[in-house]
């Protein structure tokens, strides 16, 4: 599978998750650099994004390739294509196509067990599923977990986005968390006081995860009044 996401937008970190649940056992990360280094966003961002690379290879177990023009991303895009064709017209292919599937963790666990009795160098097999299940199976809109459901929740609210989003939902786990923070554990505090209550909780937070006070106050607005 090729990937290519915009990292300034979040999705960086939200397509790894996705990934890792796709059950693909060989992601290529794309970098194409040419005419980056003249962008003055790129360059505020080029610290984050080194960092990102490097975590492409070192943690996330992805293949990298970097390009300097669009011409060398597309010429080892139809190389690739026709590597993979020619591999797999000799190959025998053992597609799933299940009926029903209720979450993403089922998805991967059913290829999971057909990878393990069908996909090994001893048989010319190899386990795969049809686009339209990897689709719905994966897609943004489809089975979503609580975790998701909450983030995109959070991300909803002025002032929060992606990587504030991951630090609260980490915290509290669920919304139901989020309300009773602000409506049990903390009812006693003024209106004031609650709003600052989510700035103050994360003050420890550095850089894009720091939640400043109009953000707090945002969230409270939508959280804690419910």
């Amino acid at each position: 599978m090729i990937w290519l996401c915009r990292y300034e937008m979040g999705d960086f970190s939200e397509q790894k998750n996705r990934l890792r649940k796709s059950g693909i056992n060989n992601v290529y990360y794309l970098v194409e650099e040419g005419g980056m280094a003249d962008t003055e966003r790129i360059m505020e961002m080029r610290k984050s994004i080194e960092t990102s690379i490097s975590m492409v290879i070192t943690v996330s177990n992805l293949f990298l390739h970097r390009f300097r023009r669009t011409d060398d991303t597309i010429d080892w895009l139809l190389t690739m294509s026709n590597i993979l064709k020619e591999k797999y017209s000799q190959k025998r292919l053992i597609v799933i196509k299940p009926r029903t599937i209720h979450s993403q963790e089922e998805y991967l666990h059913m290829l999971q067990e057909f990878r393990e009795k069908f996909d090994n160098k001893e048989q010319a097999y190899e386990c795969v599923h049809m686009l339209p299940v990897y689709q719905a199976t994966l897609a943004k809109s489809n089975m979503r977990t609580v975790k998701e459901m909450f983030i995109l929740m959070l991300m909803s609210v002025k002032g929060i986005s992606l990587e504030k989003a991951v630090v609260i939902q980490s915290h509290f786990g669920t919304p139901k968390k989020l309300i009773d923070y602000y409506s049990i554990e903390n009812r006693s505090l003024s209106e004031s006081e609650k709003g600052l209550l989510i700035s103050k909780l994360f003050q420890s937070q550095i850089g894009s995860k720091k939640i400043n006070k109009a953000a707090s106050i945002a969230l409270y607005e939508s959280w804690g009044k419910l």
